[in-house]
């Protein structure tokens, strides 16, 4: 399972990355930035959890975060490309919510449930870019 949710978490930065060079507006770009950074931390601290952290983790308590990762961004405009970025912080969170309520171990439980808080934190700063961009 660990590198089921490796191979997501690569797949959300390579269309990350690919949103990113798309852009124009500096401020967007350094969003981004900022967001992919941060998944290229979780990814490093994710390959460095020893297996029994997956522990209880099921391919199909996965199945929901796999069919909404694996779609690529829209990337039409700035706007979609923000909504579909957003939606996929939200479809990670609740995919790491989900693992940490079927993970046995407590520490793996504490682990998962902080990275979905900060998968979280990271649509809220998507949704609040979203607003400004709107207003423009």
């Amino acid at each position: 399972m660990k590198e089921t949710i490796l191979r997501l978490i690569d797949v959300s930065m390579n269309e990350y990355l690919r949103y990113r060079n798309s852009l124009e507006k500096p401020s967007l770009q350094r969003l981004m930035d900022t967001i992919i950074d941060q998944e290229r931390e979780h990814k490093s601290e994710i390959e460095e959890l020893e297996e029994y952290f997956f522990e209880g983790i099921t391919r199909e308590s996965m199945e929901e975060g796999i069919r909404s990762l694996s779609k690529p961004l829209d990337l039409k405009d700035d706007i979609a490309g923000l909504k579909d970025i957003m939606r996929r912080e939200e479809a990670m969170a609740d995919l790491f919510e989900n693992l940490a309520g079927n993970i046995t171990e407590t520490e793996g439980r504490v682990f998962f449930t902080q990275y979905s808080l900060d998968e979280r934190k990271h649509a809220g700063l998507v949704q609040s870019r979203l607003e400004l961009e709107s207003l423009t």
